[in-house]
């Protein structure tokens, strides 16, 4: 008797450091894909949920871990996603940028194939109007200048190294859970709160 296999499986391997918002819908979309994930979370009740559901799930936070107590060979031939906000209340520029860097610097050291970086929409500051790729940056806020710095850090390791790199700029994460009203309608006083979208 002859088994004859339809079709090869191929197991892709993500890393997502930041199973937030974000981060646990997408790693939920590339299990149902059939690919393994593996990631981070700040918070043990949810990294035990996590794992339960196929999730390898490390506790890891930015501000307070060094990059190397995360496992090295999880970001092996893996496609990684950095998807850590800085913070409102908890944001310390010079700590976030060296960390960060030193995680892009750790998920290379360790062969990782891939990195997405997510970033934000505030590198380009005030600019208005149609906003592209080529669109200057000029960030007004810290934040925005910690994402400029770290973006052009990953693209300059890309440019020299054996691994290729995107970033993605998000603006305003909204879900049917996470609305702007519900902000928006315990303050009072809103800057600029007539002007349309």
């Amino acid at each position: 008797m002859t088994l004859i296999l339809s079709q090869e499986i191929k197991m892709h391997k993500h890393i997502i450091v930041g199973l937030g918002w974000l981060g646990t819908p997408l790693a939920a979309h590339f299990l149902s894909a059939g690919d393994s994930v593996a990631g981070t979370t700040r918070n043990s009740g949810k990294a035990t949920t996590l794992a339960l559901k196929g999730i390898q799930t490390v506790l890891f936070e930015l501000y307070d871990n060094d990059v190397k107590t995360l496992p090295s060979d999880i970001f092996q031939n893996a496609n990684v996603i950095i998807n850590i906000p800085p913070g409102r209340k908890s944001f310390k520029p010079p700590l976030f940028i060296a960390r960060m860097k030193s995680l892009f610097d750790y998920a290379l050291l360790h062969q990782a194939k891939h990195i997405c970086f997510i970033s934000t929409t505030s590198v380009f500051g005030g600019l208005e109007g149609r906003i592209s790729n080529d669109s200057v940056l000029q960030p007004n806020t810290a934040s925005g200048a910690a994402h400029v710095e770290l973006e052009l850090y990953l693209k300059e390791l890309a440019d020299t190294g054996d691994f290729s790199c995107s970033v993605l700029r998000l603006a305003g994460l909204v879900g049917k859970d996470r609305h702007p009203i519900a902000t928006l309608s315990k303050k009072s006083n809103v800057m600029l709160g007539r002007k349309p979208g």
